[in-house]
């Protein structure tokens, strides 16, 4: 359920989709729903404006005008997905509510090491810093993927 059927650009059915996908997701009994509720819209960066179009605050008179989407969904953008795929999207739940992805240090690491060295032959101090750090995808259920406008 957290993989779009078809690819397809972002629009209003499209974010809906998405977001029912999310909301109607099945816990571990199978039975009951999740409710898993989508905060971001996390695009590349050859969809931004198209993103902001669907999440912009709009005051209309008519009701075929409202945005569903204002004030509801966050455009996070990530120009490292465009080098991989520039059409796909994806939505997220809050991590807070939500984990999907957690991110760790080395066992007996809290953060960056810091290692200095004084010169002995020559006047002067290095500097040297290491940070082993990792991150994986630790639940499925907060995050949402369409393959965008060109896949079938």
């Amino acid at each position: 359920a957290n993989l779009a059927a078809a690819g397809s650009a972002i629009d209003v059915a499209t974010l809906g989709e998405a977001l029912r996908s999310m909301r109607t997701q099945k816990g571990l009994n199978g039975t009951t729903p999740l409710n898993v509720i989508p905060r971001f819209l996390v695009v590349p960066a050859a969809l931004e404006v198209v993103a902001l179009k669907y999440v912009a605050e709009v005051n209309a008179s008519e009701a075929a005008n409202v945005n569903p989407f204002q004030r509801r969904l966050e455009v996070v953008v990530d120009p490292r997905f465009d080098a991989h795929d520039d059409e796909a999207w994806h939505v997220a739940a809050d991590p807070e509510i939500t984990p999907s992805i957690q991110h760790c240090y080395l066992e007996g690491q809290t953060g960056p090491e810091i290692i200095m060295e004084e010169g002995f032959e020559v006047e002067g101090t290095r500097w040297k810093c290491r940070l082993d750090f990792n991150a994986a995808v630790v639940s499925h259920e907060g995050l949402y993927k369409n393959s965008g406008a060109s896949a079938s």
